[in-house]
């Protein structure tokens, strides 16, 4: 299975009411899912999307 890497960003706001439609997203690379264990899965990275980015705790994950 794959999924897909990406940092929530900045919230974006509509001009006139000030209500949240929703929040940037930038995607950070690719991953797909080596092994399956009871409590966790472990993945490798298999495509990065901008240079020098990096992966930190709290980034999220989507199914490709």
């Amino acid at each position: 299975m794959k999924f897909i890497i990406f940092r929530q960003g900045a919230d974006i706001s509509h001009p006139l009411t000030g209500k949240t439609l929703g929040s940037e997203i930038r995607e950070l690379g690719q991953a797909r899912v080596v092994n399956v264990l009871e409590a966790m899965n472990i993945g490798r990275l298999i495509a990065e999307v901008k240079q020098g980015q990096t992966i930190q705790v709290k980034d999220r994950i989507i199914t490709k």
